[in-house]
């Protein structure tokens, strides 16, 4: 056997030095020109050895523009679906849109819930967001929180869930084929989420390990004083949780505020995918009826910002990279002119690269890593201008941004709507 091995080992070396020894006469070993002489055919002209000469210059074919802007493009025209045709007020409560998708064997769920960090009760902020994240990663009645994303894994599905500052969601996305076992564990974490002891303690300790590193970055801190003046010190945006407010928190106050506002009278419903809509229908119903518990109405989001009186205000931080940010009240979702206002600010400064703002004090001046204009899209909305550069860059920044608000370039005037 050894001496078999020996044969084919020789054999392997031949062939690959032939390999070798064929390509260098081709084209030369690792990059260097073939020193092998090529000898002319015999009874062949002078002029079949000569080198070919270089390919002409193509010429652009006829109507092809000479640059990417003077490309023709088609009128856009686009007619948003009529929402009427997927809302459903399911007779278990919640309102949901339903939307059939055949193109891949998979089915998305979102469930909307009107919950959010303002119901923080006096004492425990944090605690919409720690229920929110526990929800999906806390186990179930059925399942620990192992046992839950082993399974979840297995199927290929997702599932997650959050608390925002004035809504949360639970988001499930798996194959058709296990959307009855998907819906059953969706049931779960909606009605009876096991709030996993040790789940708790874990994220508890990265709460408070994030609090310990709010500082560290002068980013984080031009975002949280950027709040009190936009909003006062008494907003409730600015409420933010202590060591003393998450280590106070338990299961009970867990299980308590997602019973409270996690009820079927506070769902919207968004699915789409690989299904029957009149089955999904008769789903979403066995989904949402008989629920455990009745839950309550939550109150309006408050709206009592403080708008700071106008100034420059200073926040000193031992770091070789400053932030700049002017700040403008703003306007609110339900303003006529939202929309306008969103496509305003991705032209001037929330598109990137492409907008106006950082071609200027980036891309043109090198004033900055950072800059543009960035609109917020809650109730308490503002319209916001931000830019960050290094310190000794500060005056030249600050004349580009006047510049730029004094006259921004091919801005047509328009009547503000009232």
């Amino acid at each position: 056997m050894k001496k078999k091995s020996n044969v084919q080992y020789s054999i392997a070396i031949a062939l690959l030095s032939t390999l070798i020894l064929a390509t260098g006469l081709e084209t030369g070993c690792a990059g260097k020109t073939s020193k092998t002489k090529t000898e002319p055919v015999p009874g062949a002209s002078p002029s079949s050895t000569a080198p070919a000469s270089p390919a002409p210059t193509p010429t652009p074919a006829k109507g092809i523009p000479a640059r990417p802007e003077q490309l023709p493009f088609p009128p856009l025209t686009y007619e948003p679906p009529a929402p009427e045709k997927f809302r459903i007020v399911l007779k278990s409560g919640p309102i949901a849109y339903i939307v059939e998708d055949r193109e891949l064997p998979l089915v998305n769920i979102m469930v909307m819930v009107r919950t959010g960090d303002y119901l923080d009760p006096d004492g425990k902020e944090g605690l919409a967001n720690l229920t929110g994240y526990l929800l999906a990663r806390g186990g179930i009645k059925s399942k620990t929180a192992e046992d839950l994303e082993e399974r979840l894994a297995f199927l290929a599905a997702s599932l997650s869930s959050g608390i925002g500052d004035s809504q949360g969601t639970v988001n499930l996305n798996l194959l058709s084929k296990d959307l009855d076992e998907g819906l059953g564990i969706l049931r779960e974490v909606l009605t009876v989420p096991r709030f996993q002891d040790d789940k708790i303690t874990l994220r508890k300790q990265q709460m408070i390990q994030a609090m310990k590193e709010r500082n560290d970055d002068s980013s984080s801190i031009e975002s949280r004083e950027h709040g009190f003046l936009s909003s006062g010190e008494n907003f409730w945006v600015n409420r933010y949780s202590t060591a003393a407010s998450v280590e106070s928190m338990t299961r009970s106050d867990l299980e308590h505020f997602h019973q409270q506002w996690f009820c079927p009278s506070n769902f919207v419903v968004a699915v789409n995918g690989d299904f029957d809509r009149d089955q999904m229908v008769q789903k979403l119903e066995s989904l949402f009826g008989s629920w455990p518990f009745p839950g309550q109405t939550p109150p309006p989001i408050p709206t009592n910002t403080t708008f700071a009186a106008p100034g420059v205000y200073l926040v000193n931080k031992e770091v070789n990279q400053g932030r700049v940010a002017m700040t403008l009240p703003g306007i609110k979702r339900d303003n006529p002119d939202y929309f306008s206002a969103i496509v305003m600010n991705d032209i001037l400064g929330g598109g990137g690269f492409t907008s106006r703002i950082v071609n200027r004090v980036r891309s043109d001046e090198g004033l900055a890593y950072e800059a543009g204009i960035e609109a917020c899209s809650t109730d308490e909305a503002r319209r916001r201008c931000a830019a960050s550069g290094e310190t000794d860059e500060y005056n030249r920044q600050m004349v580009a941004w006047r510049q730029f608000m004094n006259d921004p370039p091919n801005c047509p005037a328009r009547p503000q709507t009232p």
